[in-house]
């Protein structure tokens, strides 16, 4: 039954693999050759050859999944698409190719982000719509993924100076900004009260980063110098 599931899906209705509970691919056209499917890989664009008996088939709509009478209906109709299954469901298949070509181009733009060797990862991000995480560690402009509930000490550590030194950038574009307003207004009282805003902006990052030190990742993810704000991490959301 599998095996003519996919044949109805390919080259109809887009569809994800989880190939030995491990492997991600995104499929729009393939073709069965004895019990393996032969695909492109519309993220990686890699042409792959898996055993069917190691799958788990994921589709993004409703009634895209062919019964096993559709199925018998398709076979039979010389003109596939002329069967019920397509023609009752069109607007759902319709739905399901935008939601996983948008996934496609959402994969493909965090891998553009990140190393190449993170695409399996991002890709099965992408499918449990786990975007959270993904935002973090580019908004921290990290080249790696990582398992932010199971960090070795030294990921950690990269996390950390990354999420310090973004704090950092932050504080040196507005103290950047007030020093261009000192210098356009040219007014001693606007100077005076700037420069002391400058100081409140040093002092409250300083204090910030001593306090932080010595706190978790997941910690930090709610954390953000009070003279800073907005934090760049306002609308993301992990749960740890």
């Amino acid at each position: 039954m599998l095996r003519e599931i996919v044949n109805v899906l390919c080259n109809n209705i887009h569809f994800c693999i989880v190939y030995k509970k491990k492997y991600i691919y995104y499929i729009r056209t393939g073709n069965i050759i004895d019990n393996k499917l032969s695909f492109i890989d519309a993220v990686d664009n890699q042409q792959i050859l898996i055993d069917l008996n190691e799958v788990e088939i994921i589709t993004f709509g409703t009634n895209t999944i062919p019964t096993a009478l559709d199925i018998r209906e398709i076979n039979i109709l010389y003109n596939s698409s002329e069967a019920a299954f397509f023609k009752l469901n069109n607007k759902d298949h319709t739905t399901n190719n935008e939601i996983f070509n948008n996934a496609v181009s959402m994969c493909i733009t965090y891998i553009d982000v990140f190393d190449k060797v993170y695409s399996n990862n991002i890709k099965r991000m992408v499918l449990n719509r786990d975007y959270e995480i993904l935002k973090f560690f580019k908004i921290l402009n990290c080249k790696h993924i990582f398992d932010i509930n199971n960090m070795t000490a030294g990921e950690s550590e990269i996390v950390r100076g990354l999420f310090f030194e973004l704090v950092q950038n932050k504080l040196n574009i507005a103290i950047g900004e007030i020093n261009i307003s000192i210098q356009e207004f040219k007014d001693n009282e606007f100077t005076n009260e700037a420069l002391i805003i400058s100081q409140d902006l040093e002092d409250d990052v300083k204090s910030f980063i001593e306090r932080m030190r010595e706190t978790t990742v997941s910690q930090l993810l709610t954390c953000w110098p009070t003279l800073l704000n907005p934090s760049p991490f306002a609308e993301v959301h992990i749960h740890v």
